[in-house]
């Protein structure tokens, strides 16, 4: 879940000209999200045998959760990467239009999360989930957890897809859109390595 914090703490830099409902329901988020992530790292540092089978089911329903949080950042951030300089007047207007027509779609989905993020915190108080969280000891987790842990910038071996990637990206000098797509099961870090390129890119 830190890749999404982290994603949520971008979206509020000073960089970021988010609009106003959209900033908040972001900050609330990012909020509620840390208070799950340390219950969730408490889980992590105990034996798989003392987590009860409802405290288990919280955790998936909120891993699970975390990736459609992080699907949603990543549309905001495609939907707002594209466009130059060299687009005349009517094209940037025309984009300015069709921006503000999707940020209110972000923010009604920003405003179903905080309410699903809302649902799955009263869930656990509801059930004592927090209650099994004593004597931590040596974990067994799920092998899609440490993904969640982990900053993007500590992952090993993402530098030569990465590259790979930018190489198609940048193998025209016609100005076209282009689309890779980046396949496999969940957890193997597809969104974060589609974050890399466009952070390598942006930021060259």
């Amino acid at each position: 879940m830190g890749s999404v914090i982290g994603k949520l703490t971008a979206l509020l830099s000073e960089k970021c000209q988010l609009a106003g409902n959209i900033k908040r329901g972001t900050r609330s988020l990012k909020d509620e999200l840390s208070s799950m992530d340390a219950a969730l790292r408490d889980l992590a540092d105990k034996d798989d045998d003392q987590i009860d089978r409802r405290s288990k089911d919280w955790c998936h329903k909120v891993r699970e959760l975390s990736y459609d949080i992080e699907d949603c950042i990543d549309r905001f951030v495609l939907n707002h990467s594209h466009g130059g300089s060299k687009a005349n007047f009517v094209r940037k207007a025309i984009r300015k239009v069709k921006m503000l027509w999707k940020d209110m779609g972000t923010a009604e989905e920003i405003q179903e999360l905080k309410r699903l993020v809302g649902a799955q915190s009263e869930r656990a108080n509801r059930y004592g989930t927090h209650q099994c969280l004593a004597s931590p000891q040596t974990v067994h987790m799920d092998r899609r957890a440490p993904i969640l842990f982990q900053d993007e910038r500590d992952l090993v071996g993402i530098n030569c897809p990465r590259e790979d990637i930018i190489q198609l990206l940048n193998a025209d000098e016609d100005n076209q859109y282009k689309v890779v797509s980046i396949y496999g099961t969940a957890g193997q870090g597809k969104t974060t390595l589609a974050m890399e390129v466009y952070r390598n890119i942006t930021e060259s």
